[in-house]
């Protein structure tokens, strides 16, 4: 009897921690790393506690603990939010051949291969791209380099004659932005540290209306570089105590400068008077404070013309790269295109102007 008694209070004890966990996972969206570290960590892992949350649910059905059926049940109605941020069910099949197409790319620096990336590009025929991470190679090599520039080679393949690039490191390695319609105003989002991080914008005229595009690479986390242990680049395994504590470090310093930058492309969006579109990577999922940030005044494009999950990052099963519209724009399609080419997928977008 008294075996069976701290059994039932042991299972008592894990529903109720599960609960408040779950509990705290959600409210962590809503409140700013500035308050509170916690909070940010919390929003990485909403989406594996929810599924937990289903087990518990399930194995306290097969209990008959009724009370804390109903309680985990009431818990996933509330984290619906969840399930929408993670998978879209909206994919059209209408044509779209009066669309503007978006595509967005973090090409992680022509590591992988240039001139089949390049290629994977251009077969897209998009009316605008933007990537990030890109080398523009003319500014580095000399005229015995006989690769031509990637940008300039993208503009005559993919019929994109108007270029804006954004250098971040030593006027090569940046952002651009390549468009099929005439650039009338251009710019940049500075931000107060240097890297290879950034955020830039153009205006274009499409179908008589002008439009805003920016193309936004945030605060990168930067995992895989320690100074420490740099003998050890590209290996590093977490798995002593200080390099555990130095990847908390990273995750929690970046989701900081992260929280700065959008500050300054949310005042430059809520100035703006016309259509945007924002692109890029965003280094954030979809369950983090950012995207509900982001979501207040834009809407995903994914979630609102995407299908399936639309993972865009390898080395974990994350979306962190998205494009965005103003509700003045209706997203048709949306989905995601992987390439061996880079650590990322593609994001190709279709919308119409409303």
């Amino acid at each position: 009897m008294a075996r069976k008694k701290w059994l039932c209070f042991v299972a008592h004890f894990i529903y109720a921690s599960v609960s408040i966990l779950v509990a705290f996972s959600y409210v962590s969206q809503y409140i700013s790393p500035l308050q509170g570290s916690i909070f940010y960590l919390f929003s990485l892992v909403v989406w594996y506690i929810q599924l937990g949350a289903w087990i518990i649910l399930i194995w306290a059905a097969l209990q008959k603990q009724t009370t804390w059926m109903l309680v985990f049940l009431l818990l996933q109605v509330v984290g619906i939010r969840n399930y929408r941020v993670t998978y879209a069910f909206r994919f059209s099949e209408k044509t779209v051949d009066q669309a503007l197409k978006v595509v967005t790319y973090n090409v992680k620096n022509f590591e992988l291969g240039t001139e089949a990336l390049l290629e994977e590009i251009a077969a897209q025929q998009a009316d605008i791209v933007c990537l990030q991470e890109v080398w523009d190679y003319k500014r580095i090599y000399n005229s015995t380099y006989n690769f031509p520039n990637p940008l300039q080679y993208l503009q005559r393949s993919a019929h994109l004659p108007y270029l804006f690039f954004y250098p971040r490191i030593q006027e090569n390695f940046g952002l651009a932005i390549l468009s099929k319609y005439p650039i009338i105003q251009k710019g940049t989002i500075p931000f107060k540290s240097n890297g290879i991080n950034g955020m830039m914008y153009v205006d274009i005229i499409y179908k008589n209306t002008k439009l805003r595009v920016y193309n936004v690479h945030l605060q990168s986390i930067n995992l895989m570089y320690n100074p420490k242990y740099e003998h050890e680049i590209g290996k590093i395994k977490y798995d002593t105590p200080d390099k555990r504590r130095y990847l908390l470090q990273q995750l929690i310093k970046s989701s900081i400068k992260r929280t700065y930058q959008l500050e300054l492309l949310l005042q430059s969006i809520r100035s703006c008077q016309h259509p945007v579109v924002v692109a890029g990577d965003f280094n954030s999922t979809p369950y983090s404070h950012l995207y509900w940030k982001m979501t207040r005044d834009l809407q995903d494009n994914f979630i609102m013309s995407g299908k399936g999950l639309g993972y865009t990052f390898d080395k974990y099963p994350l979306r962190i790269d998205y494009i965005f519209s103003d509700r003045r724009l209706k997203p048709a399609q949306t989905f995601t295109y992987k390439t061996p080419y880079s650590d990322h997928s593609m994001v190709v977008s279709y919308m119409y102007l409303v």
